[in-house]
């Protein structure tokens, strides 16, 4: 038998932090976008912690994993948005 190495985070939309990273994702005006960023974040990292390193969770944990890292991407075009733009 042989297991998928594909994770399906389509649930992750059940998840209460869920919304602040599509808050952050959504936000039109890029001077608020960076506080919706850190305010995700915070949200997230919280909920890792809560989790711990408990065996159960894993697909929650793994879905932060991967919401965090889409966030540090979003916070990094947002950087390079803001130094193309006052150079």
């Amino acid at each position: 038998m042989r297991m998928s190495t594909t994770l399906d985070f389509s649930s992750r939309k059940e998840y209460v932090w869920y919304r602040m990273y599509l808050d952050a994702l959504s936000e039109a005006d890029p001077a608020r976008m960076g506080l919706r960023i850190c305010e995700a974040e915070g949200i997230l990292l919280a909920r890792q912690r809560a989790l711990g390193l408990a065996n159960d969770h894993f697909e929650e944990r793994q879905a932060l994993a991967a919401t965090l890292m889409a966030l540090g991407a979003l916070r990094s075009c947002l950087r390079r948005a803001y130094y193309v733009k006052t150079a």
